[in-house]
């Protein structure tokens, strides 16, 4: 009996990859959509206008996912779930090119995020001690630098920069992987310190324990769906990552 595997070049994962990216640009828009709908039936909060910086930063970070939803889509147009072989050479230098830039768009909008989370937890608890608010700015830089980092990273991945849709040029490339690491553990740090950031201020607001714990599932879980997208992103990113397919 044969060792080898017979692989079916005709096999396309772009069909189910459309879908994913599909979902991932309407399930997050319907939340935002519906987020400025409730701002605009609740009464404002005092200093704080209906809607504030945390509002339209998750507007930003919403148009952002589906410019990289429409990106995704073309990059499914022109390969992207099918294996290289089988791929032009001009479509595969057009999808590097598009890849690299999601990156840009990609961990600008993860950041964005970021930032309209810790923006709604400074107009949740506007009258929270200044340590808290001090915490909040230290996220706050914490994700900046991360995204420079990640930005600067990605710039100078390849030396020189054509070398990232031409592998034929001469000069070097870093990592990916390395890349990836450098990217997502910093970021999961992050998460989880914007996850746990406002448990100490529920914790000591004067209502049963059962209230608290909800009020903390409720803030866990806005944060789960506004993080939802770059998920999916990220699962489709581990897809291409097989080096038999775009």
């Amino acid at each position: 009996m044969s060792g080898t595997t017979e692989v079916n070049l005709q096999e396309d994962r772009g069909p189910r990859m459309r879908v994913l990216l599909i979902i991932m640009a309407i399930l997050p828009s319907i939340a935002i959509a519906l987020r400025f709908w409730s701002r605009t039936k609740l009464p404002t909060k005092g200093s704080f206008p209906r809607l504030w910086w945390d509002d339209w930063a998750a507007l930003l970070a919403g148009m952002i996912n589906i410019a990289v939803c429409a990106m995704g889509l073309k990059m499914c147009d022109i390969g992207m779930g099918r294996h290289v072989e089988v791929v032009s050479a001009e479509n595969l230098t057009i999808f590097l090119k598009l890849l690299w830039a999601e990156y840009f768009v990609f961990d600008t909008g993860t950041s964005v995020a970021k930032a309209s989370a810790l923006f709604f937890y400074s107009r949740l608890f506007s009258q929270a001690n200044t340590r808290f608010r001090y915490c909040i700015y230290v996220v706050h830089a914490l994700n900046a630098l991360w995204l420079m980092g990640i930005l600067l990273s990605v710039i100078f991945e390849c030396t020189p920069i054509q070398k990232v849709w031409d592998p034929t040029l001469p000069g070097r490339c870093d990592n990916s992987r390395i890349l990836w690491m450098g990217s997502g553990i910093p970021s999961l740090i992050i998460d989880v310190f914007i996850l746990v950031l406002p448990v100490p201020m529920v914790l000591r607001l004067k209502m049963n324990p059962t209230r608290k714990m909800l009020a903390i599932g409720v803030i866990v879980l806005g944060y789960f769906c506004l993080y939802w997208s770059t998920c999916l992103d990220r699962s489709i990113r581990r897809r291409t990552s097989n080096r038999s397919y775009l």
